[in-house]
Order: structure tokens, then C-alpha cells, then sequence
């Protein structure tokens, strides 16, 4: 006031500032501070008001989200009166106690207009009236609000990257999911007190057709209260809750929810709302696929035959296979391919990220006895035994261990004293050889299983006096000793030598926790302990050195930045992929990946609910993460970070009901070619079979054809390890009994897994490792193999000038490359097979320099059919009608590698992932349906 600050005068502000700049002001909105007084801004233009510094004018923008400024009418340069509101536009209004805009009202689906009296010039939020403004069919939108009386949701369809033209183009269109959203975000909007939370909701989503008739324009659908929870976009749907309603029993609603929601039937309800949307100018070059064209990355391009696409923009197109076919790649062009009973698909996207075909899949349950039914969370962790196809399930708040026979897929119980009566035992099992080693739950000690005896025994290794969730997930192997990283066990990794079962412990620096919860799982990376990160955000990832002996916490805050965004029951336990680790979220929607080489981690967005899915197993490059709140089974690849969703139901008709929280299945086993769920709140054993040449293989084995011999990696429990981790032997997985044993100490080939999570059996490097018969074949009670045979393999060759595997027992069955690209059999009686212009690798023959591919070799005695493929298998790399082998002799014994005794030059860079023998000569036929297989396995 000249002298002191003073207070402003009733009805007046001010914003504050230095002595010589505050005064009291009251300028209204759309007045403005003219150096003198208030005065009113020129026609066109509007302000907010406030005080001297602060009050001007702008001009009324033509498109409301031009200025989330403004909040009043304004007039497009096309003459449309619109009302704006913090830069969204109304475009449609709902009457309480109305059902006019129920979800077949045409006006959903036109441009059409319905303007109640006294808004066909100036529309407005504040007039209870059902109405559809312009602005519905002529406003671009990449947001969509739903605003009542209690509150408001906002939906971001930029999430999924999409944007429309108008709501008609969206409501003329398909389904447009919105998984994030949940119930509780709705019952901000339209409270209700008497309606359970059963999360995730049915078809959460936009132009939402529900089971049962059940239908939504903008929300959700779900069954009736007495029911259980049915969280499936599948299940069996009785009401609509959102915008635009109809039921099963045709009960309507335009804003609110119908019967069924309630009460039984009870009685629909509908609600003062209005609709808004937000974009922006009209969106101008941009590309914009067609229906049934994808982008693929340069132009629109048209669907595979057999798919469709609904066509968007150019970085969203994608085509999908139609139901019951999968995505098929013929080495040089994409189809669609239907799927042999009782195989299924859903939405196997075309093209796919690799030029590799995709899989159907055979879903399916086994019941366990009604007696396990009000058991919760049962089995954490399905392991697989080694040298059998049976898997066995950790106990957790159950009193027995589950045996699954996956041949047969029979179920039993295994009982044992110590166990009976107990609950929260174990929460994870590491196979050490025959044994499975259980990770103590609130037990001092932990379980040992050995599944070669089927007996049970228990390891002291913890002195707490109340044992409380000790260990999260499974120990880490290395060498022969397992560590576990602790959960509430305190800030000491234990340590046990399986050679001895001895026990130490190592103390570690003070770990960060939540509610004393340190970390979910323990996974080993080279030399590298991986403790998965779990109790609070900075905890971070723990890293156990085991050469160096050193203990570090790698900081994942820039991921995890705090407590309010789930920093805390953050990970789940995971699994691993070459050098990457997965945790799955807990309270996070994301999948944490970890890459220990490169010491990078970032966390892959879903567009799941937190807490989905749990542990995983990888297969060919993928990593399938159990369903845990949700009801689909997750499908990474590990190579692009894309991923599918294989839907549970309907494919399982009869999995049991389940309360959220007893979560659904735990961490998948592998056995053959079948992923095995073990029951944890559910009263089920999943199974997931894969449509692959392997099972054609298998059938060909079943009707008495097929390969004699087969060693294969797809399933790495086939290849045998010893307590260092190295080879051991390689079992024939026809059953015939051809097994292989392998060198000892620095003879013993190796087990290595690709980025792309598929193994190999390493055989070159040092000279004299390898596999081989234990004995001559007559020996072994085999039968020998006589000429004509074939040979099937997926090898990894570094271009050199040595053998390839060697003879055993008689000098008649070796492969070699000489001069440093000639690929021959050894004897032959045709010296072309060896010198230029015969069977060259990268000539004739078609391969690449060096690297995976598939050969073909056909080994016979008759003059002509001793043969090498080119690499797509079409006709011989040399035509010559008098090559034979130069012997009659058969097969008696088999070594893949170098044993010393007859070659000692094997290729440095030989690899094996396949190998088959099979009697006589294919046709091109039978060879195309097994390379399939084998060329996705090499790629």
C-alpha cells in the first residue's frame, strides 16, 4: 500500500510479488487488464481473468484441445459450435434414468445428430438430456473421457498407439481392448458399494460383444454376483457396465450398468454422463493401411492368404491368421496354415518378427482329486526328472509331492511322514542330478527329492526361530554347488555342496527390504549368481561372483523409481535365456529383463494387470510365463520382445474356480514336447502341446516308421550333464535304446545355449572330445544299421578342412570337408566327391560360409544312391550315377565328435542340435516334412 503489504479487499486477489508490482485485482473471465480497469476481451477471444500480471487475452481456438486452457463454446472455421472443457470436446450426453443410447442405438454408429431444446446452438454439460452433438462424427480423437456427477476415467488410446478419425469410425470398427483399466477405475465414475471387484474385468474395451449377448460400447462385462469371479474375455458374461448397454436378457442402460451387476437380475441403472474426446486438429500425412493390408515397412502390403487386418496406421497394421491357423514360413514367402486336430490357434500374427513358423497348441487339463480342492497354492515349481518323462511338484501348503507321468498323464500323490500334515514347505526345486533340492518356505531346512529312489530327506541349513518365507524360488546351480538367494532369511545367501549336501553361508552387506522380503529367485549366468529383485525398489538386483568371491547390488531406480510407482513385491521368480534373466511382475504389470553380460536391464511393458503371470520356462527362443491372476499363458520371444496370448478357456472347459488371491498355476517343466502347469490355486495340471514336425516325428515313430536314431536338444533334459556341468551322454529319444555316453574330463563335450534360448552340443574347440556308443551295437543288444541309411542333422560348421564325426568300430560311416569347402563321405569309390566341382558347401550346395544349417547324407552301397542335399534339400549337390560307398558294411557303433582312435582333426567350430538316422532313402516328401522341424531348430 505505499508502505506495507496489506490485505485485499473483499472479492479481490492477488498474486503476490515485489513492492512495486502487487495490486488487488477481480478481472473476470474474458476480461483482461487494460493498464487502467478490467475491460472486456474483443469478440473472438477469451481469458481466465486474475489480477494485473496476469489476466489477458487469447483467441478462442477452433478445436478444442488447440488450448486445454479454455472452457466455454467455441465455433470451428466449418461453423460447428462445440463445447470445450480443459481442452476436451463434448461430443454425446446421457439422461439419468434413461436407456435411449443402449448399445444398438444406431446414433453409435453415424454421424447423426440429437440436440435437445435450447442446445441445437449452444450445447452444454450442465442440462440433464440424452443428446449426440456433431462434434461425435467430425472430431479427430486419440483420448476418450466418460465424466459423471462422482468422478471420471480417461482412456489413452495412444497407449496402443491408434488414433481415429471420429467415435464413428471406432464404433463402426472392431473390438479395441483396454486391459489396463480396471473396476475400480469405473466406480469412480459410477459408484456402486454392492458389487464385488473381480478383476481383471471381461472385454475390458471399446465396441465390446460379450458372451451370452452381453454387449458394451465403452466398459466392461461380468457375470452375476452369486457366481465365482470369470476373468476370461470368454467366460460366461450375464451384465454391462459403461457406456452404451445391453444384457443377456436384453436389459438396457445408456450410462450406468444393467441387471445382472446387483443383485440376481435385480435392475439396470443409468446415470447423469457425458462423453468427451481429445485430438487436435485433424490428422493429416499420415499413412493409413486399409483393411486386410499391414504395413511392412515401406508400403501397404496385402494380407497373407488365410488372414485379415483391420487396417490402421502404419505403425500399428499388423494381419492375423485366421482362427485354427498359424503362421507359416516356406523359406521364401508367409501363409497361413490350418492346424491338425486337436490343435488350436488364436491370432498367430502374420508376418511374424523372425521368418520362422509359428506353433499351434494343444491346451488341456489333468484333475487332481477332489480332495486337494480347498487347498491353496499347492505346487509352486514343476520339475523334470532327469533320464524319465515324469514330473514332480514342490510341495508348498500341501503335504505330499505330485508326481505327473507325462507319457500316460496320470497323476499320483507321493506321501512320506515327514511331510504329512505340514504346510508352507517349499517354494522352489533345482534338479541336481536325480535330486530336486526344495527351497525352504517357513522351514528351517531344505528338501531334498531324489527321483531316481522316490525318497525324501531334508538339509538343515537355517537356526530362525520362526522361519518365515526364507527363500523365494528356486536355488542357482553352478559347478556343484547351489545357491539361494535369501527372501526373509536374513542377509546370508546359503550355500550347499550337493557332492557332500554340506552347508555354508555367505554373509552379504545389508539388503535393502521390504517388510523383510529381499529378493524372488536365484538364477545362474556363467560364474554369475543372479538374485531376482523382489522387496523394494532399491534393493536392486543382487550378483553373487562366484570366481571373484564378490557380492554386488546392480540399482534398477531408473526402472523402479520409487515405492508409489509398485516399488515394492516387484518381480516374481523368472527364468533364464542365455545370458538374460526374466522376473515376471508381482505388483508390476512389466517383465523385468536382465542381461548379466551386457549389465543392461529395462523393463518390457505389458498390457496386462500386474501380477499375471509367474515363473518360466524357454523353448525354441520363447519363454512361456505361467498364468498366476489372469487366465492366458504368456509367450516372449526372446529375440524382439514381442509376445503372444494363448487364451486358457475355452480350450480348458472345466479348470476349477479360483479365488484371485490362491492365483492360478506355478512355474512350468518341460518333458518331450509338452510344458506341464503344476497346480497351485487351481485344482488342475495344465499341459501345452505344440503343433511341430517333432510330434509328426513322433507319430512316424508310433506307426512303426521314422527315424532309428534321434538326438535331439529341443528337449534339453535329453542331454545328460554332470556335476561340473559338462556332457555326459546323449539319450536316443525314439526309444530304441542307441544312447550315447561321452569323453571324460577334457574329452566331454559341452552344453551351450544361443541368445535365442535354443541348446547345442559342442564337440569341437579342443581336439578329442565326443560322444559315442558305450559299446558295439550287437553288444548293447542293438540291432546294427545296414546300407542304405540317411542322415538328418542340424550342425554349426566354422569353414575349415577337417572331419566333421568319426567311425567307430569299422571305418564306414565319416564326414568331411576338404580343401577347406568340399564336403564328402568317407570311403567313397568316386574321387569327384572330394576335388573341384563336387560337393562344394558354398557352391553346389548352397550354404552359408559358416554357421547353422541342415544336412542330409544318404550312405549306400549301390552304385548312385550315395548322396550329400543342397541345403533346401532339393536334389544332390552332384549328380553321378556310379558313386557308392566302397564297402557293404553296416552300421555297428557310432561316434559324433573325435574319440582319437581313428581321425583326430574334427572341425573346430562343430556344434549339434539334431541328429537322425533313418533306414533307406527318403523321398522328397518325407525329407520336406522333417526339415521343417530342422529348419527351425537351425534358424
Amino acid at each position: 500500500d505505499g508502505t506495507s503489504c496489506a490485505v485485499c479487499a473483499e472479492g479481490s486477489f492477488s498474486a503476490g510479488g515485489s513492492a512495486t508490482t502487487t495490486s488487488c485485482t477481480s478481472c473476470k473471465a474474458d476480461e483482461y487488464w487494460d493498464g487502467t480497469s478490467c475491460a472486456s476481451c474483443p469478440a473472438g477471444q477469451y481469458s481466465l481473468g486474475g489480477n494485473m500480471t496476469t489476466s489477458w487475452c487469447t483467441d478462442i481456438p477452433e478445436f478444442c484441445s488447440d488450448d486445454p486452457g479454455f472452457t466455454g463454446v467455441a465455433v470451428r472455421d466449418n461453423g460447428i459450435v462445440q463445447y470445450c472443457e480443459d481442452g476436451w470436446t463434448l461430443v454425446k450426453k446421457f439422461k439419468e434414468n434413461s436407456d435411449l443410447f443402449h448399445f444398438d442405438d444406431p446414433l453409435w454408429e453415424t454421424d447423426g445428430t440429437l440436440l435437445p431444446a435450447g442446445e441445437d446452438i449452444l450445447p452444454s454439460p450442465h442440462a440433464s438430456a440424452d443428446a449426440q452433438y456433431p462434434t461425435y462424427g467430425l472430431t479427430p480423437l486419440s483420448k476418450i473421457r466418460v465424466k459423471s456427477n462422482a468422478g471420471e476415467i480417461t482412456i489413452d488410446l495412444g497407449t496402443l498407439d491408434m488414433s481415429y478419425m471420429s467415435l464413428t469410425e471406432i464404433f463402426t470398427g472392431n473390438q479395441v481392448l483396454l486391459p489396463w483399466l480396471t473396476m475400480d477405475d469405473w466406480n469412480n465414475v459410477f459408484p456402486h458399494t454392492g458389487q464385488r471387484v473381480c478383476d481383471p474385468a471381461q472385454n475390458m474395451g471399446l465396441n465390446s460383444r460379450c458372451r451370452d449377448n452381453a454387449r458394451t460400447r465403452i466398459g466392461f462385462c461380468g457375470n452375476l454376483p452369486p457366481q465365482p469371479c470369470q476373468n476370461s474375455n470368454t467366460d460366461d458374461a450375464d451384465y454391462a457396465f459403461g457406456l452404451g448397454l445391453n444384457n443377456q436378457e436384453n436389459c438396457k442402460a445408456g450410462a450406468g450398468w444393467t441387471c445382472g451387476y446387483d443383485a440376481y437380475w435385480g435392475y439396470s441403472k443409468s446415470h447423469d454422463a457425458t462423453l468427451w474426446v481429445s485430438a487436435g486438429k485433424p490428422i493429416i500425412d499420415i499413412v493409413r493401411c486399409a483393411s486386410n493390408e499391414y504395413w511392412d515397412g515401406t508400403s501397404c502390403a496385402v494380407c497373407a492368404e488365410g488372414s485379415f487386418s483391420a487396417g490402421g496406421s502404419a505403425t500399428t497394421t499388423s494381419c492375423t491368421c485366421f482362427k485354427q491357423h498359424y503362421a507359416h514360413w516356406s523359406g521364401s514367402e508367409w501363409s497361413c496354415v490350418a492346424c491338425t486336430a486337436p490343435y488350436l490357434k488364436t491370432g498367430s500374427a502374420v508376418p511374424q518378427s523372425t521368418q520362422s513358423s509359428d506353433t499351434c497348441d494343444d491346451l488341456r487339463n489333468v484333475a487332481l482329486a477332489s480332495y486337494h480342492l480347498d487347498k491353496r497354492k499347492k505346487f509352486p515349481q514343476a520339475v523334470k526328472a532327469a533320464n524319465k518323462s515324469v514330473v514332480y511338484f514342490v510341495p508348498m501348503n500341501i503335504d505330499v509331492i505330485g508326481k505327473f507321468d507325462v507319457n500316460s498323464e496320470t497323476y499320483s500323490d507321493l506321501t512320506f511322514s515327514a511331510l504329512t500334515g505340514t504346510t508352507q514347505n517349499y517354494k522352489g526345486g533345482t534338479l541336481v542330478g536325480s535330486k530336486i533340492y526344495m527351497t525352504p518356505m517357513n522351514k528351517n531346512h531344505f528338501g531334498v527329492f531324489d527321483t531316481a529312489t522316490e525318497q525324501y530327506s531334508t538339509i538343515p541349513v537355517y537356526t530362525a526361530s520362526n522361519p518365515n518365507n526364507m527363500v523365494e524360488g528356486p536355488a542357482a546351480l553352478i559347478g556343484t554347488k547351489l545357491y539361494a538367494c535369501p527372501n526373509r532369511a536374513g542377509d546370508v545367501m546359503a550355500v550347499i555342496d550337493t557332492t557332500t549336501d554340506t552347508v555354508s553361508t555367505i554373509p552379504l552387506d545389508a539388503v535393502p527390504n521390504y517388510s523383510g522380503r529381499r529378493f524372488a529367485g536365484s538364477y545362474a549366468v556363467g560364474d554369475k549368481i543372479v538374485c531376482a529383485p523382489y522387496g523394494t525398489f532399491d534393493g536392486g538386483i543382487g550378483i553373487f561372483d562366484t570366481t571373484g568371491q564378490t557380492w554386488t547390488r546392480r540399482s534398477i531406480t531408473d526402472v523402479v523409481p520409487d515405492q508409489a510407482s509398485n516399488g515394492y513385491y516387484m518381480y516374481s521368480p523368472g527364468c533364464v535365456a542365455g545370458d538374460v534373466v526374466y522376473f515376471p511382475g508381482d505388483r508390476r504389470a512389466g517383465i523385468g529383463k536382465y542381461n548379466v553380460t551386457a549389465d543392461d536391464f529395462y523393463e518390457i511393458a505389458l498390457n496386462q494387470p500386474a501380477g499375471a503371470f509367474r515363473g518360466c520356462a524357454v523353448l525354441d527362443g520363447k519363454a512361456y510365463f505361467a498364468p498366476r491372476l489372469g487366465r492366458s499363458i504368456l509367450v516372449l520371444d526372446v529375440a524382439t520382445d514381442s509376445y503372444q496370448l494363448l487364451e486358457l478357456i475355452p480350450e480348458i472347459d472345466d479348470i476349477h474356480a479360483v479365488n484371485s488371491n490362491w492365483e492360478m498355476f506355478g512355474t512350468p517343466a518341460i518333458a518331450v514336447d509338452k510344458f506341464i502347469f503344476p497346480p497351485y490355486g487351481v485344482n488342475d495340471i495344465g499341459i501345452l502341446q505344440q503343433q511341430k514336425t517333432t510330434n509328426q516325428i513322433k507319430h512316424a515313430l508310433s506307426q512303426g516308421s521314422g527315424p532309428t536314431i534321434w538326438y535331439t536338444t529341443a528337449d534339453a533334459s535329453s542331454v545328460l550333464k554332470g556335476s561340473q556341468g559338462e556332457v555326459t551322454g546323449w539319450t536316443d529319444a525314439t526309444g530304441n535304446g542307441y544312447n550315447l555316453g561321452a569323453g571324460t574330463d577334457v574329452h566331454a563335450p559341452t552344453l551351450e545355449m544361443s541368445t535365442n534360448g535354443k541348446y547345442a552340443v559342442r564337440v569341437g574347440g579342443d581336439s578329442g572330445k565326443y560322444l559315442r556308443s558305450a559299446d558295439l551295437f550287437v553288444n548293447m543288444g542293438l540291432a546294427d544299421i545296414p546300407q542304405p541309411f540317411t542322415v538328418m542333422a542340424v550342425i554349426k560348421i566354422d569353414s575349415g578342412s577337417n572331419y566333421l564325426m568319426d567311425g567307430y568300430g569299422l571305418d564306414t560311416f565319416v564326414v568331411a570337408i576338404d580343401n577347406s569347402d568340399n564336403i564328402f563321405p568317407f570311403p567313397t569309390t568316386n574321387s569327384a566327391w572330394r576335388g573341384t566341382g563336387g560337393a562344394s558347401l558354398t557352391g553346389n550346395c548352397g550354404f552359408p560360409s559358416a554357421g547353422w544349417g541342415v544336412h542330409e547324407w544318404v550312405f549306400s552301397n549301390t552304385a548312385g544312391e550315395t548322396a550329400i542335399y543342397k541345403a533346401d534339400g532339393t536334389a544332390p549337390c552332384i549328380d553321378d550315377t556310379t558313386a557308392k560307398m566302397s564297402h557293404a558294411y553296416t552300421l555297428t557303433g557310432l561316434t559324433i565328435g573325435d574319440d582319437g582312435a581313428l581321425r583326430t582333426y574334427i572341425d573346430p567350430g562343430v556344434s549339434w542340435r539334431e541328429f537322425m538316422i533313418f533306414p533307406g532313402t527318403l523321398t522328397r516328401q518325407e525329407s520336406a516334412r522333417y526339415r521343417e522341424y530342422l529348419d527351425d531348430i537351425a534358424s
